[in-house]
């Protein structure tokens, strides 16, 4: 009886055991994917925080060359002006007040007689060629061009400006939520593995209770097989023999009664 309690003890400790090893199977399986996919999601992340710092990278470096040319292109631009105003100046000193009329027809050709030395051998007067008035027009023309030039170029300049910090702005607002995304998942990786450890330990030490109890099975076989593969027998006769017992003490009574 008390080898049948044992073994039977031992059977359904047994049965516990190797539900929670498989219960701590499954657990690491799926601590397993967990890893597996937050590592994905990392490395998906980190090339994403790569990408967006070379589109940053680009979007600098191509700034940084509009904004060379930009100066460059205002530098000549202004320097053009100046020379146009040096010249309409000369011409001004020049030709006289007359070229200041803008009620003068810009291409008229004129003569205006004036005195001074001459060198010998010329009979004609000398004159100023007034029609400088068409140049004048001219240069204040380009003047005008080149100042509405540089004033669109400015506005140009300060809508790319702008475009730039808001493209910046809202690339590094990306790169910072993939950072967070990245911190996250790290935890979320770390926490499964922590889990896994600690459930691979729990794992081993449930197998090495299953490896005790069956050993401890074997052992009560060996001892107790014998009594326990008989036991049904050994049952069977001792009953046989109690009944036998009864039965000889009934007629023993009866003999001596009788």
């Amino acid at each position: 009886d008390t080898c049948g309690k044992e073994k039977q003890g031992a059977q359904m400790q047994l049965a516990r055991r190797e539900h929670d090893e498989q219960t701590h199977s499954n657990t690491i399986a799926r601590l397993g994917s967990a890893i597996t996919e937050a590592g994905s999601q990392i490395s998906e992340a980190g090339d994403q925080i790569n990408q967006l710092s070379g589109s940053l990278a680009q979007a600098a470096s191509a700034r940084s060359e509009e904004m060379t040319e930009y100066s460059t292109t205002i530098v000549e631009q202004e320097a053009q002006q100046a020379k146009l105003h040096q010249c309409m100046q000369k011409l001004a000193r020049y030709y006289g007040p007359q070229l200041l009329q803008t009620d003068q027809d810009p291409v008229q050709v004129t003569t205006a007689t004036f005195t001074t030395t001459r060198p010998g051998g010329f009979s004609r007067p000398l004159t100023k060629h007034v029609g400088g008035g068409g140049i004048m027009a001219i240069l204040g023309l380009l003047v005008e061009q080149s100042e509405s030039l540089v004033g669109s170029m400015r506005r140009a300049e300060q809508d790319a400006r702008d475009a730039y910090g808001v493209n910046t702005a809202d690339t590094n607002a990306a790169v910072a939520d993939k950072n967070r995304e990245v911190v996250v998942m790290t935890a979320t990786r770390t926490n499964a593995e922590l889990e896994m450890e600690q459930t691979n330990a729990q794992l081993s030490s449930v197998q090495t209770e299953i490896q005790e109890i069956t050993g401890f099975l074997v052992i009560v076989e060996d001892k107790c097989g014998w009594i326990l593969s008989n036991f049904a027998t050994s049952q069977t006769a001792r009953t046989a023999q109690v009944d036998n017992l009864l039965q000889a003490k009934q007629v023993i009574r009866g003999a001596l009664t009788g």
